[in-house]
């Protein structure tokens, strides 16, 4: 083993410190590469989930978005990976638990995951080699996929050739189209708008992610400079996490890497912003669909920029204040906002930069509300300093940070959590260990709740600060449309002065472009991509033990592991004797159950108990589906965490709140409501696949139709139906409500589930018996019948500029099995097929096929600039998987059965273990179960790929269940849909 002393050189890295943080259970090891200034720190510990990864301080010289452009293209290829896309090669059969990269407003980062050690050194590798030697110099096509390119299209779709006179000129780029997705939804437009306004002579006032409109500016050269200048090891940041051979990655590093680099000074500082001498103003505009009524529209910013490198314990502190003053439930500015009917909902945010921001935003708000919002918060900010901060509300603020930060804001790959954390400060040449150690910030602040170091930062960060910004984002009706139509009329003008020869070059252009992303890999390209082998693959799944035991007659299953001091807990009500309208009403009972009053606690009071008292309680409605059966079961889980010794309070919390919830606060259950509607409108437009798979289900499946009710489209019309006649039924909803929680606290097909330190469990259990045996056991008749509401194609209109395409096809109906190797075949085909037809030709930001142990198949598109073009695509996918099986190699088919593995053994925290192990149990799918289709995954051949096609071919080719939310213009335009809606905040409407 390694004896680490400090100031000595180890393959070329000075070890420049050498420390215990015990946050992380880590040794921390600092070092400093002698050659070129490379940073580099490991935390070395025990846990398998090894990480790697390496950033670069990247502030953008503009809205380009070379940033973001770089960060996709230097994975198309490098030096020592020959393929077009070396990344999603590997992706297709590596055994990774994280692969991704990232851009921030001021870095980019590329952080891997792996369990097992040979793929997480290929992992390494590939990161490293994409970023010092990436194909981009070599082949410009890369940028054109990535970032943006000229496409030449017929006016009429029937004509195949390229007249210039009949063909238009259009863009297309992945990460163009993916931009145009962000900026359709309006946060995202008042998040940049804020920081343009906030910071208008530095880095951070460019959007590092592009703006469409700006990205077509960004040239090839402008392009390779950006990544000439700032990735270069004098510049970077490495990072190692896990039960890792230090010795050897260090030696590796050097001799295959920093050693072929000299010393470079790179210019990557960031500057600061220099104070205002007055708060500022600005506004913005966002697009509405027509149809939508634009009145109580805005979306708005109360903000201020510190001063740069401001320590972690006033960072921390800030974090609080925002917290507590701006979006606890009992926040006077969110209280007095919401009363008087000046907006929807009210957000806290704080961003952590070099210079930091913080502040508070308002969605759906009024002309009126935007006009009085800066008056409102420094009112009422400079009455709070006056009378003090509410002592409890920071404690529970305090206590919900604090557990946050211990289990890592629940990632399952903590060490990338950790490298990014440690950023906030090394990147800004601070100690990285500082973002890191947060016991001692935490006791400092515990300690300064006595006294007015509170009042004192509030005063000087907020209220006396005159670096302050309003922003107002208006709606604004068509304003997509207008600006589509104003690029048009940009590119006909640019058309038109290409000269003949021009224009064939551009056709010549455009042909060779195609036929490059078109031409598969050569297999000595491929080569060159590593290769793990099934005996790599981890056959001992689930690594866990679950016992089983009773409480009151029900079962409970006990996980007893190792959590830090933490209970975990969910208790599960059954719903199968509700009706599908009652499990709607279900839905927005546990909306509203941790946010009303109780007997003991007023609603504002309720949220500082519970955090007081435990580190969260959550209420929702879960689907387990049971072996053998395709009918749905529902279960209302009410979740809480709780220190050990927290235990006893929280329990009593507990009753508190599911016996004593009071429903007769109309106007508090409205405002509860109408904030649902508000963050349903905002998950519609920017997460839409999810949406449009869960209705594309519920053609076809019975648990569809009850996901779609419970929290898909036909949820969120049923909620905006109930706050548009909420007069007339409002009081009849309450009551109905009330009687509905009555009902549902019952013994009758209840189930627990408790996670814990094997020597806590029996207490736990004890303390909670009193409770469980309070609860009624009532038997009701079943009553959840659901059906399935038949194949039909649908499209919601929506202000977004690009679409989310989903289909699904059901084939258990058709009498086919359930088989593990149909994850292989999904695998081989989001990863090469969607991808290369979707993504890398279609230009869509993602894709993907999915297949459920239910017996369905939903393939789905994100961010797609298409719509028609993307459908025909899932038609003919089955027909590409059969001709595939014809050719496919044995090894390019154990490349897809590894990388399906992670499916079956998924790294999984102490919670989420808990909630597995009930999952497994309610659901009657054991761990046999999961080893049963895993091997039948691992023994996946060329014949169950052709099977699988044909069932595809079935499905997408012939039967068309389809659903798609996007731009409100090109679905009214389509002749392709059976109905035809827009989504408003009044509803689903139909289109005309």
């Amino acid at each position: 083993m390694q004896n680490w002393t400090v100031n000595e050189i180890y393959h070329g890295f000075r070890l420049e410190r050498r420390e215990t943080v015990a946050e992380t259970d880590s040794e921390a090891l600092l070092f400093r590469h002698e050659k070129n200034g490379a940073r580099l720190l490991a935390l070395i510990n025990d846990d398998d989930n090894k990480v790697f990864g390496i950033g670069f301080r990247t502030p953008p010289l503009d809205s380009t978005g070379a940033a973001h452009i770089v960060e996709h293209c230097v994975l198309s290829g490098s030096r020592r990976y020959k393929t077009k896309e070396p990344f999603m090669d590997m992706l297709k059969g590596s055994l990774q638990t994280f692969l991704n990269a990232m851009t921030f407003p001021d870095k980019t980062i590329y952080p891997v995951a792996s369990r097992n050690t040979k793929d997480f050194y290929n992992l390494m590798d590939l990161y490293l080699d994409a970023v010092f030697y990436p194909a981009i110099y070599d082949e410009p096509k890369i940028f054109q996929q990535e970032g943006w390119h000229y496409e030449v299209v017929p006016i009429n779709p029937s004509e195949q050739e390229m007249d210039q006179d009949e063909s238009r000129l259009t863009l297309s780029g992945v990460v163009y189209n993916e931009m145009k997705g962000v900026y359709s939804d309006p946060s995202s437009v008042l998040l940049a708008e804020t920081m343009a306004g906030l910071y208008p002579d530095t880095a951070y006032g460019f959007e590092s992610g592009g703006h469409p409109a700006v990205i077509p500016d960004l040239t090839e050269e402008a392009f390779l400079a950006f990544h000439r200048h700032y990735y270069h090891p004098s510049n970077s940041y490495l990072f190692i996490y896990g039960d890792v051979d230090l010795a050897d990655r260090l030696s590796y590093i050097d001799a295959e890497y920093l050693s072929n680099f000299e010393a470079l000074e790179v210019e990557s500082e960031l500057k600061v912003q220099a104070p205002f001498v007055k708060p500022q103003k600005r506004t913005a505009a966002y697009s509405l669909p027509s149809g939508d009524d634009p009145t109580g529209k805005h979306y708005a910013s109360w903000s201020v920029c510190v001063e740069p490198n401001l320590p972690m314990l006033e960072q921390m502190r800030l974090e609080l204040l925002c917290d507590v003053l701006f979006e606890n439930a009992a926040s006077r500015i969110r209280e007095r906002i919401l009363k008087e009917g000046l907006a929807e909902d009210v957000v806290s945010f704080a961003e952590s930069l070099y210079q930091s921001f913080f502040g508070v935003g308002m969605i759906n708000a009024s002309a009126a509300g935007v006009a009085a919002f800066d008056e409102i918060v420094v009112g009422e900010l400079t009455q709070i300093a006056k009378e003090g901060v509410d002592r409890k509300q920071l404690e529970a603020a305090l206590n919900r940070l604090e557990f946050s930060l211990r289990e890592c804001e629940g990632a399952t790959t903590r060490g990338v959590r950790y490298f990014i954390q440690s950023l906030e400060t090394w990147l800004y040449d601070q100690d990285p260990l500082a973002a890191l150690r947060f016991n001692e910030p935490i006791h400092q602040l515990r300690e300064e709740l006595v006294g007015d170091a509170y009042e004192k930062a509030l005063r000087k960060y907020f209220i006396d600060n005159p670096h302050r910004l309003v922003v107002d984002c208006y709606p604004e009706i068509g304003l997509n449309e207008k600006k589509e139509t104003a690029l048009m009329e940009r590119l006909e003008a640019h058309r038109r002065t290409l000269t003949d020869e021009e224009f064939a070059d551009l056709i010549a252009q455009q042909k060779v472009f195609k036929e490059w992303q078109q031409t598969p890999d050569s297999k000595e390209d491929l080569a060159t991509i590593p290769k793990l082998s099934l005996s790599d693959v981890d056959r001992d799944i689930l690594k866990f033990d679950s016992v089983g035991t009773q409480l009151a007659g029900r079962p409970v299953i006990t996980v007893p592991m190792f959590t830090g001091g933490t209970v975990y807990a969910e208790i599960c009500f059954g719903l199968n004797s509700l009706s599908l309208t009652e499990l709607t009403d279900a839905r927005l009972y546990t909306a509203l159950l941790t946010n009303l009053a109780t007997e003991k606690y007023s609603y504002q009071d309720l949220e500082s108990e519970i955090y007081l008292q435990s580190g969260g309680i959550s209420v929702g409605v879960n689907q387990y589906n049971k072996l053998d059966t395709e009918d749905p079961h529902l279960y209302m889980v009410v979740g809480i965490k709780a220190l050990v010794d927290q235990w006893p309070k929280s329990v009593a919390l507990l009753q508190e709140i599911l016996e004593t919830t009071r429903f007769d606060d109309l106007d508090r259950i409205k405002e509860e409501l109408v904030r649902l509607r508000a963050r349903y409108e905002l998950q519609i437009s920017s997460a839409g696949h999810v949406y449009a798979m869960q209705r594309s289900q519920a053609y076809l499946l019975p648990g569809g139709v009850v996901s779609d009710a419970l929290s898909g489209l036909a949820f969120y019309d049923q909620l905006c139906s109930y706050l548009n006649r909420w007069d007339d039924v409002g009081s009849t909803l309450a009551k109905r409500l009330a009687k509905l929680g009555e009902r549902l606290i019952n013994r009758h097909d209840m189930f627990i589930g408790l996670t814990a330190a094997s020597e806590d469990l029996p207490t736990i259990i004890q303390q909670l018996e009193p409770l469980v045996k309070s609860w009624p056991i009532q038997s009701y008749e079943q009553r959840l019948e659901v059906a399935p509401l038949g194949i039909r194609n649908e499209g919601f209109g929506t202000a977004s500029q690009v679409q989310y395409v989903a289909q699904t096809f059901d084939f258990a109906d058709a009498g086919i099995e359930y088989d593990g190797s149909m994850h292989v075949a999904a695998s081989l085909l989001s990863l090469d097929y969607m991808h290369n037809q979707v993504r890398a030709q279609g230009g869509a930001y993602g894709a993907g096929l999915i297949v459920s142990d239910l017996g369905y198949i939903s393939s789905y598109s994100y961010r797609d600039p298409h719509l028609e073009r993307t459908l025909s695509i899932y038609g003919e996918a089955g027909n590409y998987l059969s001709q595939l099986a014809k050719e496919i190699d044995q090894q390019t088919l154990e490349v897809a059965i590894i990388g399906s593995m992670s499916k079956f053994n998924p790294p999984l925290t102490a919670q989420k273990t808990g909630r597995l192990a009930l999952r497994m149990y309610i659901s009657g799918k054991g761990k046999e179960y999961f080893v049963t289709y895993m091997n039948q995954a691992l023994a996946t051949t060329s014949e169950d790929l052709a099977r699988f096609g044909q069932i595809l071919q079935e499905g997408f080719g012939n039967q068309k269940a389809f659903s798609v939310i996007g731009n409100q213009n090109l679905i009214n335009e389509s002749s392709i849909f059976d109905n035809k809606f827009s989504v408003h905040a009044q509803g689903l409407k139909v289109l005309s």
